[in-house]
């Protein structure tokens, strides 16, 4: 007795969303595994890396802002980008903002554990969102993903026309001989 094996192929759309998921959830893994780190106090404290990290989030704290407005401004960038995903990001940019300006203000004033304990709250707040993203993006697909998916079905359509084609042409060269 055989047995057939059956090997179902994936769809263009599920390898995409799957991807995309897939990529948002190992993000928040990785950022859950910081935020243990941060908050048990594994990961040193030390004042230089903090001024560092500050300088860091500053800057990617206001960039999450602008990238905010100009989703806002910007009718090209609407129709590329979640506004979901540009909206949830927007607290963490504020919280980032704020908090910096507090570490460089009341440098002394901030301990080791408390700065631990407040970064690693955020980490925690970035792994639900990341989490929270990638199992809606499952059921909701970014128009990112949709876009590549439409790529995709069309490079194969593509490839599917000129193999037609090959075969018609050698086809048509075996009746000529």
């Amino acid at each position: 007795m055989e047995i057939k094996e059956t090997k179902k192929k994936m769809s263009i759309e599920t390898k995409n969303k799957l991807i995309f998921s897939g990529e948002l959830i190992i993000i928040a893994i990785v950022i859950l595994v910081f935020g243990f780190l941060k908050i048990f106090n594994v990961m040193g404290y030390n004042e230089t890396k903090r001024t560092i990290f500050n300088w860091i989030t500053i800057f990617g704290g206001t960039w999450c802002i602008a990238d905010f407005i100009w989703m806002c401004l910007s009718k090209k960038r609407q129709k590329k980008n979640s506004w979901l995903d540009k909206a949830l990001a927007l607290p963490s940019g504020i919280f980032l903002i704020t908090f910096d300006i507090c570490c460089f203000v009341l440098k002394d004033k901030i301990t080791a554990n408390l700065y631990n304990t407040i970064i690693g709250i955020f980490f925690f707040y970035l792994f639900v969102l990341f989490t929270f993203e990638g199992i809606f993006h499952w059921f909701k697909p970014s128009p990112a993903v949709l876009a590549i998916i439409e790529e995709e079905k069309k490079m194969i359509e593509e490839s599917k026309k000129s193999e037609e084609e090959s075969n018609n042409n050698s086809t048509e060269n075996k009746d000529n001989i």
